[in-house]
């Protein structure tokens, strides 16, 4: 059986390692985010960086998500009850997948969890 001291040595080897590793993948990961970075433009590479986002976020906790999207849905609902439109919309067209049932396929705007279904 090892000692305490070989123990603590060898666990925090093995963290030096893992942590070269995680840097090796993060460098990994920007290097993906530069090549679409250069292959789209501005808009739309910010627009699919936040999309890369929120579907990481859903990922680990769809349903906090949902809920989060569902309040957002809510309070913007009742900022604009108003009738008076402060701001103007883009048109920006999104390529929407049938297979997605949060979004709605004319719009791509995120349907409320019992509307999805």
């Amino acid at each position: 059986m090892m000692n305490s001291e070989t123990l603590l040595r060898s666990a925090a080897n093995e963290i030096d390692e893992i942590d070269l590793s995680i840097a090796h993948l993060n460098e990994d990961k920007k290097a993906i985010y530069q090549n679409i970075k250069e292959s789209m433009p501005p808009a739309e590479f910010r627009a699919w960086r936040e999309a890369v986002k929120l579907r990481q976020k859903r990922r680990t906790d769809r349903e906090k998500m949902e809920a989060h999207d569902s309040l957002v849905a809510d309070m913007l609902h009742l900022l604009e009850q108003t009738g008076t439109t402060f701001a103007i919309r883009a048109q920006v067209q999104v390529q929407v997948h049938a297979s997605d049932p949060s979004l709605d396929p004319a719009t791509g705007e995120i349907m409320e969890a019992e509307n999805a279904s």
